[in-house]
């Protein structure tokens, strides 16, 4: 616990269980500080029915991991604040919705930066939802929707800037823009990627 008046402490870790585990029903609130992830772990990682809210603080890691893992159906809500994951590997989550749950992002700044050709993703969904209507999401392959999942855009920049990389890639759920800003930076160029590409 950080009792300093200005709340910008920082907390340091790894491991499966998370920097800071929510169970079941229980309801998270980050306000400020850093959680900074080591090997392959995890910064914050919800696993019940719970609420995660953000907003505000910092959210950090220059080696693999997820910045947020909901594991079930529980929702997070992504206000403000900066998730930036720095590390170059493949496996880099910024923010990673395993479940059935919903991720609502209305501001902040978002980041997954990876090497090579095996990008990480800013955000994957696989069965749940991720609802955008505000905030900055960048990265290579910026948001993906893995399976069976919704991804609703509404507002916000959603920007790739992998050389075969997409703004937003769908593997067989389902994609609704009805606003916001969507770039490819390689788009016009010899490379491959897109804005948005659906292969399902």
């Amino acid at each position: 616990m950080d009792s300093s008046e200005q709340k910008t402490g920082n907390i340091y870790g790894s491991g499966a269980n998370g920097i800071i585990l929510n169970t079941e029903n229980g309801n998270l609130n980050l306000e400020s500080g850093t959680l900074k992830i080591k090997s392959s772990g995890k910064a914050v990682y919800n696993t019940g029915s719970g609420t995660v809210t953000v907003n505000g603080g910092n959210i950090s890691s220059t080696e693999s991991g997820y910045g947020i893992f909901n594991e079930s159906t529980g929702d997070v809500n992504i206000q403000s604040g900066n998730i930036s994951l720095t590390g170059n590997y493949a496996t880099t989550r910024a923010v990673y919705n395993n479940g059935n749950g919903k991720i609502n992002i209305t501001g902040g700044y978002i980041y997954a930066a990876s090497a090579g050709s095996n990008y990480a993703k800013t955000i994957e969904n696989i069965k749940g939802t991720i609802d955008v209507s505000g905030g900055e999401i960048k990265g290579e392959d910026t948001i993906t929707n893995s399976s069976t999942g919704i991804v609703k855009v509404s507002n916000g920049t959603i920007t790739s800037t992998g050389w075969n990389a997409d703004a937003i890639k769908n593997n067989g759920g389902n994609v609704e823009v009805t606003g916001g800003t969507l770039i490819n930076t390689n788009q016009g160029t010899s490379y491959t990627g897109s804005v948005i590409r659906t292969d399902g």
